[in-house]
């Protein structure tokens, strides 16, 4: 608003100062003896079809600014949508990114700390048979899927998990079945190569989630890095 008063004073101004040298430079006086502020006024008075042309061509320019302005205003809105745009639609891939690192994160933590148990006083001849054993019976052992599912790695943490759990939990059936204790060193050796095997193959699954961390992590910085350089654009 102020800037569309200031072009329209300005523009009257330049009008009324080409008017003002036209009489100071014509031949006629009939101007010369009035006040200064009424000779603009005295000027188109005098010279009429220039004041007519000039507040025309006034009034053009006046247009052509406005539709200048209307157009410019309207290539800024525009240039602010797809700025926006583009800002909405890095910030979902950054938040897509960051939502597969915390998975990757939640996993990695816990089944750190779920082999951590594991290898717990391994001293034991049936080393593996035996703390399964105590982790069963101390319900350690995961019984749903939970936080160790994630898009990059689906459910094969979660079915390593839960095989483990289930290597315990028949160890325990085949104890009980056995009471005599006539087959217990067959049981608990055959069932220790079945955890052992089962936990080895669970550190491998996990060392391969800490690689899918970093790599997740350098993919989220430079999505952070590159919503951040829209934001400041």
């Amino acid at each position: 608003m102020w800037m569309r008063l200031l072009v329209a004073f300005a523009i009257v101004l330049l009008i009324s100062t080409i008017m003002t040298f036209a009489v100071l430079g014509g031949t006629k006086d009939a101007c010369f003896s009035v006040p200064w502020y009424r000779m603009p006024g005295c000027s188109m008075a005098l010279y009429e079809s220039l004041a007519g042309g000039l507040i025309a061509a006034g009034g053009a320019l006046f247009a052509g600014w406005l539709a200048w302005s209307a157009v410019r205003e309207q290539v800024e809105i525009e240039r602010r949508k797809l700025r926006a745009a583009d800002i909405a639609a890095q910030s979902a891939r950054a938040d897509q990114v960051s939502k597969v690192a915390s998975d990757l994160t939640t996993i990695s933590s816990a089944g750190q700390a779920l082999l951590r148990r594991i290898r717990e006083n391994l001293a034991d001849p049936h080393p593996y048979a035996t703390r399964f054993l105590a982790l069963r019976n101390g319900q350690v052992f995961p019984t749903s899927p939970g936080d160790w599912t994630s898009s990059v790695t689906g459910d094969r943490i979660w079915n390593l998990v839960n095989r483990m759990r289930l290597i315990a939990q028949n160890l325990k059936d085949d104890i009980d079945r056995d009471r005599p204790g006539m087959g217990y060193n067959n049981i608990m050796t055959q069932a220790n190569i079945e955890a052992q095997q089962a936990v080895e193959e669970f550190n491998s699954a996990l060392e391969a989630v800490r690689t899918m961390l970093v790599q997740q992590q350098g993919w989220l910085a430079d999505e952070n890095r590159r919503l951040e350089e829209l934001r400041r654009a």
